[in-house]
């Protein structure tokens, strides 16, 4: 996959900021690229269709709303922060794991 610079900078990802529940994260969301990653994301899942995307850490779930603007593919995302989801209208195509219905073994057998 090629990667257009100029095409990542202006990806148009404000729509998003209404589906954050908090300033914080409307900032961070905004950020151009360089800053935060949202927008690269963004431009990722609109280059690839009908694929299963898999997201780990959460925290907030901002950089699952990015990788969600593209319908056909679906976000899995796995939280393993622990921390409240900031996401309000869950995109449909967004399938969050929290840490309680997520098993991590470290070991290796």
């Amino acid at each position: 996959m090629k990667f257009n610079l100029k095409e990542v900078y202006n990806e148009d990802i404000d729509f998003l900021k209404n589906k954050i529940s908090n300033s914080h994260h409307q900032k961070l969301l905004l950020q151009k690229p360089g800053i935060n990653h949202y927008y690269l994301l963004s431009y990722i899942s609109k280059k690839i269709n009908n694929s299963l995307i898999v997201e780990l850490g959460t925290y907030a779930g901002t950089s699952a709303l990015a990788l969600s603007v593209n319908p056909t593919n679906i976000v899995e995302t796995y939280d393993l922060s622990g921390a409240p989801f900031a996401i309000i209208d869950v995109p449909k195509n967004i399938k969050r794991k929290d840490r309680k219905s997520t098993r991590l073994n470290s070991s290796h057998t």
